[in-house]
Parts: structure tokens; sequence; C-alpha cells
């Protein structure tokens, strides 16, 4: 009969011992887990068994519920997108893209910085400054050239013009005795190859036929050798108050010299040959402006 209170006592010796190391296990309580403890299962004391037992203080830890989403780790999301990559893509980046932008130039660190483009011309093209009639003009000017130059001009200063025929841009003959002016007539000798002498057209009618034609002084440009579409063409800028004629075959031409272009002639009211030059350029401008106010002195301008 004493060995039942003996083993009792032994038992509880050892719960006692084993307390301490069943409190430190690596066991996860509820409130760790969030999931909701099961009873633990009621042990009824049998003959071996008494209250406050190892059995009755240590349930077995149930199983976690397969499938709860709860327990499952989410993946890392990155709170910011790495640095140095863009969120757009090639296709995006092309289609904000403004159409009527040009396209980037090619970077060239020797290149000097663009400058606006001027407006193309003729390398060769005279620079000619307006030349303003002076208040007093005391002879002709004289008309000076070479040997060689002489050579190439039929008419010269002292001769009457010769009477020659040219058409204009519809086709129409017209004889210069027609339409000389009642004081003064220039006739310019042009081409539309030669930049000087397209340059004589525009500066005739600017200087002479805009400002003087109402005084009596008439600009007749006759254009030799060109198609006449393209004399048209190029003498569209020039004032309409000069006569435009065409010369195709240099028959008219021919009975004023036998080379070069441009020329220009200076005619009194009868078409006599006052002065002329056979090129046109800066003190050629100066020239014909002066033989212009000395001969309208001459006719009381």
């Amino acid at each position: 009969m004493m060995r039942k209170p003996l083993r009792t006592a032994l038992g509880c010796l050892l719960i006692a011992a084993l307390l301490p190391l069943v409190g430190c296990s690596g066991s996860k309580t509820t409130e760790e887990t969030g999931a909701e403890a099961p009873t633990p299962p009621v042990i009824e004391p049998g003959p071996e068994t008494e209250p406050g037992s190892p059995a009755a203080e240590t349930p077995p830890t149930p199983a976690a519920p397969s499938g709860d989403a709860s327990t499952e780790a989410a993946p890392a999301v990155p709170a910011t997108e790495p640095a140095g990559e863009s969120t757009k893509t090639s296709t995006d980046t092309a289609s904000e893209k403004p159409d009527d932008m040009p396209a980037e130039p090619t970077a060239d660190a020797t290149a000097p910085a663009a400058t606006p483009v001027a407006e193309a011309a003729p390398s060769t093209t005279p620079t000619v400054p307006a030349v303003t009639l002076v208040e007093e003009v005391t002879a002709m000017p004289a008309v000076e050239m070479t040997e060689a130059q002489a050579a190439t001009c039929v008419v010269k200063v002292g001769d009457t013009f010769p009477q020659i025929s040219a058409a204009t841009f519809s086709g129409e003959a017209k004889q210069l005795a027609e339409l000389l002016g009642p004081r003064l007539t220039v006739v310019a000798f042009w081409n539309a190859s030669n930049p000087y002498a397209v340059w004589e057209l525009k500066r005739v009618g600017e200087l002479i036929a805009m400002p003087l034609t109402d005084a009596g002084v008439s600009v007749v440009a006759i254009n030799c050798g060109d198609p006449a579409e393209l004399a048209q063409q190029t003498a569209a800028a020039s004032p309409e108050k000069v006569v435009q004629l065409i010369d195709p075959q240099r028959a008219a031409f021919a009975q004023v010299a036998t080379a070069r272009l441009p020329r220009v002639y200076l005619l009194d009211a009868s078409g006599k040959v006052l002065w002329f030059d056979l090129e046109y350029s800066q003190e050629t401008e100066r020239s014909l402006m002066q033989a212009v106010h000395f001969a309208l002195q001459g006719s009381g301008g």
C-alpha cells in the first residue's frame, strides 16, 4: 500500500523538473501564429496518471490549416523603381514626339555655330551701291576702253543708233524709234546667264525708269539670245515702266556690237548716242547717272 504514494511523489518531482524545459520550448503561441488554438482534449486520470502530470500540461501542437492565405508570405514589392530605369518603352517615346519636330543634327564638336543662310546669289554678282544724282555735273563722262574693246563696237559716241526691231514677250514686233523718250532713252542689252547683265536690268529700272519716266526718260531692255520663257521669267521682277523686248537670234544686237554683254547706251531724243559702256559695274552705274543728269541739264531738265 505504500508504493502508490511513493510513485505519486516521484511523479511530482519529475514534473517539477521538466516544467522549465517545457516553458523554453520553440513552440509558437496563438498570438504569434494568429490561428485559433484548438481546445485541448480532456485527459481522464487513469490509474497511472495524476492531475498536473506532463501529459496534461503539454497538449499536442495542431498543424497549420492548409490553403490559409493569411499564413502565406506575400512577394516583396519594391517601393520605387530602380534608379536609372524608365517606365516608357521605345514605342511610348516615339509616339510622344511631335510630327513636325525636325531631326536632331549630328553633334560635331569641331563644327562652327550655324548661321542664317542668306538667299542664294551668283558668286560673281556685283555689289553696286545706289547712286544719288549729284547737284551739278559739269561734263558728260568720258567713254574709255581698250583697242580690243573698241573693236567690238559697231556704234560709238556721236553715231545715230540703228533702227533696230525686236519683239515683245507676246510676239509683237517693235521699232526702237517708236519707243524713244521725249528727252532721253536708256537702251540696255542683257541676257539671263550673266549675273552682271541681270543686275543691270534691275538697276536701270530702279534708278532711272521708276523716278525719271515722268521726266521724259524711257528705258528699253533687250534680251539677247535667251528663249522667250526664260527672258520673261527673269525680267518679271523688273518695274513695269521698263519696256521689255527679246532678240532670240541676236539680230538686233549684231547691228550695235559684235560681242560683250551687258551693254548700256544713252540716246538723246533723236536717237544719237551720247554715252555708253560695254559692262555694268559700280563705275558704270555712277557714270550712267552722271550722263543722264548732265543730259537733262542740257535739255532744260
